[in-house]
């Protein structure tokens, strides 16, 4: 291995350490306001079904106004699958589907073309909030978003993945790389 490749993967490493450190530290928390609302709650894939419970939970207690699932999926968690689970929980409830993202950056940027300006509420995984949030800021700057995050265990390895996914995100340019307390 050369000089070269040892000292960006030292940089890498030293930046996925810092993510670590933030990762729990969710960005924008919607409920920072006891009466807040927003017009969308998004539900990127990656969700079982948790993140789509709590997101027709958030539209029955009438803090947002319809619910949109993003992701091909896969497995059971692809949009029209969760859309299924939505009409289960709620049969009225307002649904938006984006069937074609396959990552965190594709579902913002292909959402953000369906929904255009609106205030988002980012449902996702506690561990995940922070990409997803920092994503939406790059890949759609005219949302007005927060994070409304799921509390779900989390293994070492799934945040060690995280926290290096944030950097790389960040590092490609597909994820800010501001501070979520500037917006």
């Amino acid at each position: 291995m050369t000089i070269a490749v040892k000292a960006i993967a030292a940089l890498v490493a030293l930046a996925a350490v810092d993510s670590w450190w933030h990762l729990e530290d969710v960005p924008r928390p919607c409920d920072v306001d006891p009466n807040w609302s927003a017009d969308t709650a998004l539900v990127p894939s990656g969700d079982p079904g948790h993140r789509t419970r709590f997101a027709v939970r958030l539209y029955s207690e009438e803090r947002v106004e319809k619910v949109a699932i993003s992701g091909a999926g896969h497995g059971g968690d692809a949009a029209e699958q969760l859309a299924k689970l939505a009409r289960t929980l709620d049969a009225e409830v307002p649904l938006v589907l984006e069937t074609e993202a396959r990552s965190t950056e594709e579902n913002m940027a292909n959402t953000c073309a369906l929904l255009g300006e609106e205030r988002v509420a980012i449902v996702t995984d506690r561990h995940h909030a922070r990409r997803a949030y920092l994503t939406a800021l790059a890949q759609c700057p005219q949302w007005k978003s927060c994070t409304a995050p799921v509390d779900v265990e989390a293994s070492l390895g799934t945040r060690i993945e995280e926290a290096l996914k944030v950097r790389l995100y960040q590092l490609t340019g597909r994820a800010t790389r501001r501070s979520w307390s500037s917006r």
